[in-house]
């Protein structure tokens, strides 16, 4: 198994404010580091049946404002992760996607800093960052299930139970129809 896990962010910053360079570095790291990570372990994963973990964010399913590139990078990762999937599905490989909310880390106390009060204006646990902890256990019980998606805080799961909508169907309905399983056998 394999847990793609590349992910930066820059303190929260309009689009306006945004660099071009800033945007690029950061697909850079979050998507393409996915990909590489991904890419590299292919082999192995196909040869024992593996399962692959690619970390999201809760900001791959919902907009967030002031962190548009972060936003655009973790939708790529879902997107990456959601056709990985289907590519996949006839090799006996399992994908998962991770979608974490604020977590106590570091990077996310820079990244909302200037909007520190906004976030505490949220009712109940949304204000509040999770332990780091509470995303280390989502991945190993995702990791032990073959998860198809892994939630931290444990709340976020049902709450984004219906950000997919019509993808979440499509998606189902593609990983078993027999044209997309002809078409990603015909790969190997």
């Amino acid at each position: 198994m394999v847990v793609a896990n590349a992910g930066v962010m820059d303190p929260s910053a309009t689009v306006a404010e945004t660099t071009s360079a800033q945007f690029r570095r950061l697909l850079d790291v979050n998507v393409v580091g996915v990909f590489h990570t991904v890419h590299a372990a292919l082999p192995h994963l196909t040869e024992s049946h593996g399962y692959v973990l690619c970390v999201s964010s809760v900001a791959g399913l919902i907009p967030v404002p002031t962190i548009a590139s972060y936003v655009a990078s973790k939708h790529a990762v879902d997107g990456f992760a959601r056709s990985l999937r289907l590519e996949l599905a006839t090799a006996g490989v399992d994908v998962g996607i991770a979608y974490f909310g604020v977590i106590d880390t570091p990077m996310a106390t820079t990244a909302i800093a200037h909007v520190a009060d906004v976030w505490a204006a949220m009712p109940g646990p949304i204000g509040r960052p999770a332990p780091v902890g509470d995303a280390g256990r989502a991945i190993v019980e995702g990791i032990a299930r073959r998860a198809s998606s892994v939630y931290a805080p444990s709340w976020l799961a049902g709450a984004l139970l219906s950000t997919r909508g019509a993808a979440g169907i499509f998606e189902r309905i593609a990983r078993l129809h027999p044209a997309v399983r002809a078409l990603v056998s015909a790969d190997k």
